[in-house]
């Protein structure tokens, strides 16, 4: 996740550095080219799989948080609309890294399926019999 995006999240206040990370985490782009495809694809998986569960979590946390600070002892309906557009956010975030990610091993892919492809294409004729 990049930086700004980070720093901007942890500095509204509602959510810790580790909070954010904990929502959204993902390997460095130097990881994620070392990584297999198969890799890559179970880890975007089980970050999808994760991911409504640490929402969860933070929303949670706020609770319990906003119900010791109120005098009603959280018997109310809390909503807090900064927690739920910092999720939106990191959410957008999540999205447009896995789409950068899948499209860089797709690519990665792609050439190498071009590069033995075109040697076959230069070698096939010389296998046919009838040439």
């Amino acid at each position: 996740m990049s930086d700004k995006l980070t720093e901007q999240l942890s500095s509204l206040g509602i959510l810790s550095p580790k909070d954010v990370e904990t929502l959204v985490h993902f390997p460095s782009s130097r990881e994620f080219e070392q990584m297999s495809v198969l890799t890559a694809l179970w880890k975007m998986m089980v970050f999808d799989m994760e991911y409504p569960m640490r929402v969860w979590r933070l929303r949670q946390k706020d609770a319990l948080v906003a119900s010791e600070n109120s005098v009603a002892g959280g018997a109310q309906a809390h909503h807090n609309v900064k927690l739920e557009n910092a999720i939106a956010t990191a959410r957008e975030q999540a999205v447009l890294t896995k789409k950068i990610m899948f499209l860089s091993k797709t690519h990665q892919m792609l050439h190498l399926w071009h590069m033995i492809h075109r040697r076959l294409v230069i070698l096939l004729p010389s296998w046919l019999p009838f040439t």
